[in-house]
């Protein structure tokens, strides 16, 4: 029976994980964003809410939904959260060593392309560690990553950075099945976007151009997709930068400008001038625009 009365000094640990629950709607989902097993989980809210003498979830099934009193912990709480992140942010940002670990996040084809420029970038700087997170999920950058290579129409301005270029788009094909470099797109065999990507703007782009009827193979992977296409399964549209580091892929059709999408490289103001982030941005930023002619089509 939970007690009433005066309630023990709230732990931020417990905050943050009422947070993560209040936000995914389940343990087992908060659980996994926080790395910890959701008995664990279970067991710490169970017993924050014993100590305080408040119910902060109504539990249906498995879902979690906040009462009164969790909507108003969620309020403090995210404010709570805010602050300390911008207290460690500062913090980090007084660091003046040029070493340590850099953080960067990005998705999957953008990984690719960082790749060959962190080479070069680790051995030029030996003592700083670089770390790509690659993932399609928005990350906050400044708390789960230091630098974030992402497109974007308009970063947010807590954000300080760069627009590198715009990606181009093209529809491609492996060399072998287009010997003239041309193919004729409404009959050839396609490779296509899956369920799982049909809102991004090449799902959509798809949907509205090319017959499902054509369709032979369909991924939710770029590189599954690549290499479907390298392999001649079917014509399909790639980012160009990507596709001119894949072998025997042609272009067969011209850069397709709606589908172009500005291309920034982001850190937080907090750590804009942190000596192992801004040498990397630098450097990143500098390798990323002699690449820019690639990275936008401008060469087929």
């Amino acid at each position: 029976m939970m007690r009433c009365g005066v309630h023990w000094a709230m732990d931020w640990s417990d905050l943050r994980y009422a947070l993560a629950v209040a936000r995914h709607g389940s343990v087992p989902d908060a659980a996994r964003s926080l790395g910890v097993a959701h008995t664990t989980l279970y067991r710490r809210l169970n017993a924050f809410e014993e100590r305080q003498g408040i119910r902060f979830f109504d539990r249906t099934g498995a879902s979690w939904a906040l009462t009164e009193a969790g909507s108003e912990l969620l309020s403090v709480g995210v404010d709570v959260e805010q602050r300390v992140g911008a207290f460690e942010r500062r913090l980090r940002g007084r660091d003046t060593r040029l070493d340590g670990t850099v953080t960067i996040a990005t998705v999957e084809p953008l990984a690719m392309e960082l790749t060959h420029h962190l080479a070069t970038f680790r051995a030029d700087h030996p003592g700083i560690r670089v770390a790509v997170h690659v993932t399609n999920e928005r990350v906050a950058v400044g708390k789960d990553a230091d630098i974030a290579l992402r497109v974007t129409r308009e970063p947010p301005e807590s954000l300080r950075g760069r627009r590198i270029a715009t990606v181009g788009f093209a529809v491609y094909a492996a060399a072998s099945r287009v010997a003239d470099g041309s193919a004729d797109l409404k009959t050839a065999p396609w490779v296509c976007f899956d369920a799982s990507q049909e809102r991004t703007p090449q799902g959509r782009w798809e949907q509205q151009n090319v017959d499902d009827a054509q369709v032979v193979f369909r991924t939710g992977s770029r590189a599954v997709f690549v290499e479907a296409v390298r392999l001649g399964m079917g014509v399909g549209v790639l980012p160009c930068g990507l596709a001119s580091e894949a072998p025997n892929l042609v272009a067969v059709s011209p850069v397709i400008e709606p589908l172009g999408l500005p291309l920034w490289l982001l850190t937080h103001v907090d750590l804009a001038e942190m000596p192992r982030v801004r040498v990397l941005l630098d450097s990143l930023a500098d390798a990323l625009i002699a690449s820019r002619s690639r990275l936008q089509g401008l060469v087929l």
